[in-house]
């Protein structure tokens, strides 16, 4: 992913795919790119909110709150936001490729820079890409503008820390999809979160093997006074 404000950007020197990034990026204004401006919404329907978007994570065996461990994280548009549709999986605008290189890569440090405005390696802004802002192996960045190459852009987000650093990084998710979003959790059937959240009795709304936090009840615990980061420390907390 080549980008203007690389230090030694030279368009005379980019790949093929590069340059037609490169070549499409002066012609952001073209017909095809535009938004639907009503994506952001909540949906309200008779039976409560409807969020717009799927915060999903994966935890991998072994999982312990008592030291590091991996997930991984996919971005969705959710089908009923979609007017009826399949969910519509998203991306980020970050380059995937230095994480490729890590033993056990996570996106929080370069995320938690880009809401800071900080400098960071990883090119990239950092926020959601939905697919219909991928076309022809080109995607359009609705916040920052850029064209990017598709085959840079990230759209499974590693993750490598504590549970309090996975809430830092869903709340960042949740704050770049405005706030309105559900947060999928699946975790190995041998998982003790798994064994608590699967007995009779348990908080946690169930759906194909998933445990979710709807929108729902974060907006109803959150106008009480909670924070969101505390709130997603819990629902993930063992």
């Amino acid at each position: 992913m080549s980008y203007e404000s690389d230090p030694n950007f030279d368009p005379a020197v980019l790949d093929e795919a590069s340059k037609r990034a490169y070549n499409a990026a002066q012609r952001v204004d073209q017909p095809g790119w535009e938004l639907d401006p009503t994506l952001h919404k909540v949906i309200q329907e008779g039976d409560g909110i409807r969020a717009g978007y799927k915060i999903e994570v994966f935890f991998g065996p072994g999982r312990t709150d008592r030291q590091s461990y991996n997930a991984l994280l996919l971005l969705w548009e959710s089908g009923k936001h979609l007017h009826g549709g399949g969910d519509g999986a998203m991306y980020i605008c970050l380059d995937h490729r230095p994480f490729e290189k890590v033993r056990s890569p996570s996106v929080l440090s370069a995320l938690r820079s880009k809401m800071r405005n900080e400098a960071h390696q990883i090119a990239g802004c950092g926020s959601p890409i939905p697919s219909t802002q991928v076309q022809m192996g080109l995607a359009r960045c609705p916040t920052c503008g850029r064209i990017i190459n598709s085959e840079h852009l990230m759209g499974q987000l590693p993750f490598f820390g504590t549970t309090a650093e996975l809430a830092e990084l869903t709340e960042i998710l949740y704050s770049k999809l405005k706030h309105n979003a559900d947060v999928y959790a699946k975790y190995y059937k041998t998982d003790i979160r798994f064994l608590a959240l699967s007995k009779p009795g348990s908080l946690a709304e169930i759906s194909e093997n998933a445990f979710i936090y709807p929108l729902r009840n974060i907006i109803k615990e959150t106008s009480n006074g909670a924070s969101v980061r505390d709130r997603f420390t819990a629902f993930f907390r063992a």
